[in-house]
């Protein structure tokens, strides 16, 4: 499997070029021999020192192989870093939707004895000081990472929490995305462990409460 693109790369390794472009090179694979050669192409470009541009659509792809990731809107850089820095602080809401499973929540500022507060259409949740010099009452987005939200059958009594209803379930391995509607009709995703999903048992229509640490909310950026 692969056996093309292996001879595909040898060729273009031949002329020792010090920059490699490979422009979607693993897209008419298999799944699993996409992990094959993506184990392949990474420790070729730890023995050989070069440079590897690679150019793909599949986040997976470039999450799990890049030092450095780019993601580009409409031909202009959004945002450059590591995959962790990408995935758990996007620079905007393009960034936010395009990797991973995230919530975006808008609304106002609120500053209030010290704390800083996002009122929303699905009440206030508690945002991290680090934005409390923005002006009060101005607009909010701030993203919340499936991974990070828990779920529970009972109200929270601290925290940042929300009543939703469980509309359906998406099973990846072991882990399961779980697709919920609030109040407002906002959908709420959460990626959860399957064992942490046979202790819920959760059922279509079933109402379950999502919540989230405030340490874990991420402020995108005030749009100029």
């Amino acid at each position: 499997g692969g056996q093309r693109q292996r001879v595909a790369l040898a060729r273009a390794l031949v002329t020792e070029p010090e920059i490699l472009l490979l422009d979607e090179p693993l897209s008419a694979l298999d799944a699993h021999l996409v992990i094959r050669m993506q184990g392949v192409l990474t420790r070729l470009q730890r023995e050989l020192g070069i440079t590897f541009v690679y150019v793909t659509h599949s986040q997976s792809e470039a999450f799990a192989m890049a030092n450095r990731v780019i993601i580009m809107d409409q031909g202009k850089i959004s945002q450059i870093g590591s995959a962790k820095e990408i995935y758990h602080a996007p620079s905007n809401s393009f960034v936010a939707q395009f990797v991973g499973r995230n919530n975006i929540l808008t609304g106002k500022l609120q500053i209030s004895n010290g704390s800083v507060y996002a009122i929303t259409s699905l009440g206030r949740f508690t945002l991290p000081r680090e934005i409390e010099t923005r002006a009060p009452g101005s607009d909010i987005a701030f993203v919340i990472g499936a991974d990070r939200v828990n779920l529970s059958t009972e109200q929270p009594t601290n925290d940042n929490y929300l009543s939703c209803q469980l509309i359906s379930e998406e099973f990846v391995g072991s882990v399961v995305t779980l697709f919920l509607e609030a109040a407002d009709g906002t959908e709420i995703k959460a990626q959860i462990q399957q064992r942490e999903l046979d202790a819920i048992n959760p059922q279509p229509g079933m109402n379950l409460w999502a919540r989230w640490l405030t340490a874990h909310a991420h402020v995108l950026p005030p749009i100029n």
